[in-house]
C-alpha cells in the first residue's frame, strides 16, 4: 500500500526590524531593513516587487501619527532594504511598520508589526539667548538670575558659571537649576 503524507503550511510568516525596536542612537544616514522569515507576497497573491513594497511600509518621525520620512525601499529574496530619500532627523524617534496584505506562499498573512528606534544626537546644542536682570534689580544685596536658553535640552553635570562683568570686576553667576531642559537658571 502506498501512502501519501502532506505537510500543510499553518505557521504565518514574521518580521524583523533592524535597527530593532528600541534601539538607540542609531546613524543619521543607515539603511532600515526588514526580514521576513519566509517569501512572502500580496494578499492578492501576486508578487512582491520593488515597485510596490513601499505600499506596505510606513515611515515616520516620532510615532505612526508623525510627519512622514520620504522613502524609497526594495526588497531582495527576504530582505527589504528601506532607503530614506534624506538624512533622518537628529536624536528623533522613528517609528517603521510594514502593514497588513501581505501573506506568505500558503495563504497565511503576515500580522502588521512596527518598530521604533532613536537617532543619534550627533549635534551640540548651542546657546541661543540669555536673559538678563530687569533694569533696577542691579543693586547691592539683590540675587540676580541669568536664564541661559539653548538649542535643546541639556543634561547639567558639574557646578558650571558664568562670567559677569560688574563695573570693571568680572564675577561668577553659579548654577541654579534647568538641568534637563532647555533654559538654564545661573544667579549671582
Amino acid at each position: 500500500t502506498d501512502s501519501l503524507a502532506i505537510a500543510l503550511d499553518n505557521t504565518a510568516p514574521t518580521v524583523s526590524f533592524s535597527p530593532a525596536n528600541g534601539e538607540a542612537r542609531v546613524s543619521r544616514s543607515a539603511n532600515l531593513t526588514l526580514e521576513f522569515s519566509e517569501s512572502v507576497r500580496k494578499a492578492d497573491a501576486t508578487a512582491l516587487t520593488s515597485s510596490n513594497i513601499d505600499d506596505f511600509i510606513v515611515l515616520r518621525e516620532v510615532n505612526a501619527s508623525g510627519t512622514v520620512v520620504a522613502f524609497d525601499a526594495t526588497i531582495s529574496g527576504t530582505t527589504v532594504t528601506i532607503d530614506p530619500s534624506s538624512i533622518l532627523s537628529n536624536g528623533t524617534d522613528i517609528y517603521v511598520a510594514v502593514t497588513s496584505g501581505l501573506e506568505d506562499q500558503s495563504d497565511n498573512a503576515l500580522a502588521a508589526a512596527n518598530a521604533t528606534f532613536t537617532t543619534a544626537d550627533v549635534i551640540a546644542p548651542v546657546v541661543t539667548s540669555v536673559s538678563v536682570p530687569t533694569n533696577g534689580s542691579y543693586i547691592t544685596g539683590n540675587t540676580l538670575s541669568f536664564t541661559v536658553n539653548t538649542s535643546e535640552n541639556v543634561t547639567v553635570t558639574g557646578s558650571p558659571q558664568i562670567a559677569l562683568m560688574i563695573g570693571s570686576t568680572v564675577r561668577q553667576a553659579t548654577y541654579a537649576s534647568g538641568s534637563g531642559s532647555s533654559a538654564l537658571m545661573f544667579s549671582y
